[in-house]
């Protein structure tokens, strides 16, 4: 500051005495500020001369222009120096901007009674719109009395530049200044450079430049993808757990959505959800808007203030655990106040009356998704709003079953009488087209692949480019940017593509990472197929310790000191070059994309399955090593394909010729082959983590044997001979079914947490739970178990081979065990069941089933109650001894599918089950009692019904056949009405043939027939 203030001195003709005195600021090596007043004695004839008394180096120099501003109002020179000051001085900034507030100041002049000059400071008092001579007024701090004559031309330094000059002493210890906002045109007029807008603040500046890189797409480093604009469209929260979503109009840009949804007065709450599955863009939107808002406020400051902040480091910045208080403050606000060094306690921060734009990204991945624990985080990330009062968020999530709806309607009041959400559409038909034509030049021109050559030539051409891949992925998954990611990287790296599903894709996509992963000491090495297998080893380790941290911790991400963990000395020596899967951002590591990881743990899932029937493992061996935490529906989906895929390898198809069977066992056997070898194959807590020859976790010797590994360091890929001697036999796939039924059968639970031990009680010792780990489910690995049973045995043995295996009982308490913990009858990844429930206790099933498959199950002695149903499956089950108590239909239309089923003993009593579709069902010995029956169909058998009182029928269609004693009772009954005429009375002998018809039907397909 002092180096660029000089002593201005005023010399009449002779030269020889300075008339008058003032002060100076220099603005670059030619230029000075001051008062124009400061010059009033300066004659023709006469000269200015500038000193610097602080850099004595410098000298003086004498002015050779002075240009005052014509405006009277407006006291303000320019001064041209006679020759350029070369002596490498920082000139400061000038801000032709009004201050705001009442803020601090500092300037720096040469008042005529100090010598040889002082520093003053203050605050800004007033600002004044209407003024004859300052607009600023200005108070001193500790110069009482002082004379500041000479001191007018003073710099006014604030915020790291100068926003005027002082012009006049006022009133008693005030100074008067003179905004540079108030002559803007007079500086522009004189070429003067200068800002219109003032600086960042420090907290600005840090949220800005950590947002400006987030524009960039792309996973490797330095890799530069197109960003595609993000189309949406508007939903009711009433779709959210229907996989057929219903819209409320065309896709239209998102960006646009999000101004008009925040423009409009309904929107009190000032939180928008931004939804989608897994692949479609929610996070790169949230980025590119994050780093185009940032630089547009860098730019103009007439937008919000955006502020990026991922739930996948919830646990990072939340400081006061999962049980909500009254002092809790907010994860946001440690957020901020940890990274920028707000600080919240002044009240008088700007930060307080600052317009915000908070945009909250992956609350999919905060941790635990159980409804409380949700509600919990969002209930955190809006504490904000207490701070901030103009602030709006807007929040990215994937759907969250049974319980974003909820945290969507306690968030927001409805529109229209509707709660709704932003729905991420995807890539369009022609955006899809445009982004692989926008890669184009980073494609090689030929390959050795006829398919892939045959794409790279439609890329090329620009013709027709979406109808040819949508040959090799379907429309649904070509508007996921993921996958038309992963369809470029591939390419790229000329890796064979066919004809197939998201699933070969995938596959293919994770082994050309751990193909292209490398040690940092050994880029020089000759890739060899042993060490690709011990990279691949390193993908399940790191995955699973990501997902016990997901769910024992709530962080979507990975500490060094959790790789250490798991791999010990070498967790300093792995880095992921060229297609890497997991990012190092600052001492955090996290996933690319959470889909990498899903694949990844579906892998696992199947490999660990695998693994314990080719070693001869127990049910007990195997349990432990699937207490990792709840998995995704997506992983959930590659599960069942890589099981489908893996029976397809083992026992062939007839759709598969040699060719194809071959290229289903090259995609699996990465994961095949891992088994085998040894390097980073242990437990993720081995203490002896770093060994990489030690023996164990799931390793294989029969992998290794069969496929002779200690010949695998000797080429870089499997052979066709090796493929053709397939490991995997069909007693192996036995194996793993008998496993998985063993699982489900198991008594004993498993978890990844040791509870804390606490003072003992009456000679019994007391453990602490923390809350967060009780959000984790025991039964997980037997309903995982479940899954992939009922998958190999529906491929493999046939739909009706695994029930049996399974105790019925068990299994029904799977059920009321997890509505006890959750409120809801299973997890939302569970759409697959076996098809026996026979127990010997009437057992009751409470909760809330969405979207699931109970198709040809058979259900005795089972008492549904205070259950809700959506979207369900229930086509040829039978029902015997049941009742039905409080069970409604969620939603509206046809709701529920009862096709082929068979009841014999059942009550329904006060049910709601609007829609239902009875269609060719048997009803005998049952009990209707204020049921509503709107707008169901029946058709098929009424026989021996036992009570029909209340039931409402309105909208429904009937054609049923019944015994003359059940004609008579619904023909009195004045609900039924006219749909009599669509009733036909039979003899008893002719329905009891078609009873056991149908009940003998309902038995086979669930393999009990009697």
């Amino acid at each position: 500051m002092k180096a660029s203030t000089a002593k201005l001195l005023i010399y009449g003709t002779d030269g020889q005495k300075a008339l008058d005195s003032g002060t100076a600021v220099l603005i670059d090596p030619y230029t000075a500020i001051t008062a124009r007043h400061v010059l009033s004695r300066l004659t023709e004839g006469g000269r200015v001369e500038l000193s610097f008394p602080h850099m004595p180096s410098a000298g003086s120099v004498v002015v050779r222009d002075v240009y005052r501003c014509p405006d009277e109002l407006y006291d303000i020179a320019i001064l041209k120096l006679d020759e350029a000051l070369a002596d490498g001085r920082v000139y400061p900034a000038l801000y032709a901007v009004k201050p705001e507030g009442r803020p601090s100041y500092i300037s720096h002049g040469f008042p005529s009674e100090r010598s040889p000059s002082c520093t003053f400071e203050g605050k800004i008092m007033d600002i004044y719109e209407q003024f004859t001579q300052n607009d600023l007024e200005l108070s001193v701090a500790g110069r009482e009395g002082m004379n500041f004559s000479g001191a007018s031309g003073s710099p006014l330094y604030m915020d790291g530049g100068v926003y005027g000059i002082i012009i006049v002493r006022d009133t008693g210890n005030t100074l008067g200044a003179l905004s540079f906002a108030e002559c803007r045109a007079f500086l522009a007029e004189q070429g003067i450079v200068h800002h219109s807008l003032k600086p960042l603040r420090d907290y600005e500046r840090i949220i800005v430049e950590r947002q400006l890189p987030m524009a960039k797409v792309g996973f490797d480093e330095g890799e530069s993808l197109p960003y595609m604009d993000t189309y949406a469209t508007w939903e009711n929260v009433t779709s959210l757990d229907n996989p057929n979503r219903y819209t409320l109009g065309k896709p239209e840009l998102l960006s646009e959505m999000v101004e008009r949804y925040f423009a409009a007065e309904e929107n009190g709450e000032n939180m928008l959800f931004v939804v989608a599955d897994f692949g479609k863009g929610k996070s790169t939107f949230l980025r590119h808007m994050a780093a185009k808002m940032a630089g547009a406020y860098r730019d103009s400051r007439e937008i919000p203030l955006p502020v990026y902040f991922n739930l996948r480091e919830y646990t990072k910045y939340e400081k006061f655990g999962p049980v909500l208080n009254l002092n809790k403050e907010g994860v946001i606000k440690d957020f901020l106040k940890e990274t920028t060094g707000i600080d919240f306690a002044n009240r008088q921060h700007p930060i307080f009356s600052q317009s915000i734009l908070f945009l909250i990204d992956s609350l999919d991945e905060c941790g635990s998704l159980s409804a409380s624990d949700v509600m919990q985080v969002v209930r955190s990330v809006k504490a904000i709003v207490d701070y901030c009062r103009g602030a709006k968020i807007i929040v990215t999530t994937r759907p969250i079953p049974n319980v974003l709806g909820q945290v969507i309607k306690e968030m927001n009041d409805p529109v229209n009488q509707a709660w709704r959400f932003a729905s991420i559409y995807g890539f369009q038909p022609d955006q899809f087209a445009d982004y692989m034509q926008a890669l184009h030049p980073k494609l090689p021109v030929e390959s050795v692949h006829a398919y892939n050559r045959k794409l790279l030539d439609t890329i090329r051409s620009g013709q027709s480019i979406y109808e040819t891949f949508n040959g090799l992925l379907n429309e649904e998954e070509l508007k996921r940017p993921i996958l038309a990611y992963m369809l470029y990287k591939l390419l790229e790296e000329d890796y064979e593509l066919e004809k197939d599903s998201k699933l070969g894709i995938y596959l293919s996509f994770i082994n050309l990472l751990t193909k292209d992963a490398k040690h940092v000491d050994d880029s020089g090495r000759k890739d060899d197929w042993l060490k690709r297998l011990g990279y691949r080893n390193l993908l399940y380790v790191t995955a699973v310790m990501w997902m016990k941290n997901l769910h024992l911790n709530g962080g979507g991400f990975l500490r060094l000191d959790d790789l250490e963990e798991a791999l010990g000395e070498d967790a300093s020596l792995v880095q992921f070059m060229s297609h890497s899967y997991f990012k190092n951002a600052g001492g955090i590591y996290h996933f690319n994309h959470q889909s990498f990881a899903e694949i990844i743990i579906a892998e696992y899932y199947v490999r660990l399955l695998l693994w314990s029937a080719l070693e001869n493992k127990t049910a007990n061996e195997l349990s432990p090593f699937l207490a990792i935490g709840n998995p995704t529906e997506q992983t959930v989906s590659f599960v069942k394909s890589l099981l489908n895929m893996l029976c397809d390898a083992t026992i062939g198809d007839d759709r598969l010729d040699g060719n194809s069977l071959l290229k289903i066992r090259r995609a699996l056997s990465p994961m095949m082959s891992s088994l085998g070898a040894a390097e980073y194959n242990r437990p993720p807590d081995d203490d002896k983590a770093g060994n990489a020859q030690r023996d164990g976790y799931l390793y294989s010797s029969y992998i290794r044997r069969v496929w002779n590994a200690e010949q695998w360091g000797g080429f870089s890929e499997i052979s066709d001979r090796m493929l053709e001697q397939w490991p995997i036999k069909p007693e192996h796939i036995e194996k793993m079914i008998e496993n998985a039924a063993a699982l489900v059968n198991g008594e004993d639970d498993y978890v990844f947490f040791q509870p804390q031990r606490m003072n003992h009680s009456f000679n019994r010792d007391v453990y602490r739970i923390e809350g967060r780990k009780k959000t984790f489910d025991p039964d997980t690995e037997r309903w995982i178990a479940m899954l992939c049973g009922t998958t190999l045995a529906e491929r493999f043995l046939g739909e009706s081979a695994f029930p049996p295996m399974l105790n019925p009982n068990r299994v029904a308490t799977l059920f009321s065990d997890h509505q006890n913990r959750t409120g809801y009858a299973c997890p939302s990844w569970v759409t697959t069941f076996p098809y026996h429930y026979d127990v010997e206790d009437p057992l009751p099933v409470q909760g809330e089933f969405n979207r699931s498959d109970f198709s040809g199950v058979v259900f005795r002695n089972i008492r549904f109650q205070n259950t809700a149903l959506y979207k369900i499956n229930l086509n040829g089950s039978l029902f015997h001894n049941a009742t039905a108590t409080n069970v409604r239909i969620m939603g509206t239309g046809k709701g529920m599918e009862l096709t082929g089923c068979y009841f014999e003993n059942v009550i329904f009593d006060n049910c709601s089950l609007e829609g239902a579709m009875f269609s060719e069902s048997y009803f005998y010995n049952c009990s209707f009692r204020n049921v509503n029956l709107s707008g169901a169909r029946f058709s098929g058998y009424f026989e021996n019904i036992l009570d029909f009182t209340d039931v409402q029928l309105h909208g429904s269609h009937i054609s049923i056949y019944t015994d003359q004693d059940s004609y008579e009772r619904l023909r009195q009954d004045r609900n039924f009405g006219n749909k009599i005429k669509f009733v036909r009375a039979k003899e008893k002998s002719d329905l009891e043939i078609s009873r056991e018809s149908y009940k003998k039907n309902a038995l086979r397909r669930s393999n009990m027939e009697e």
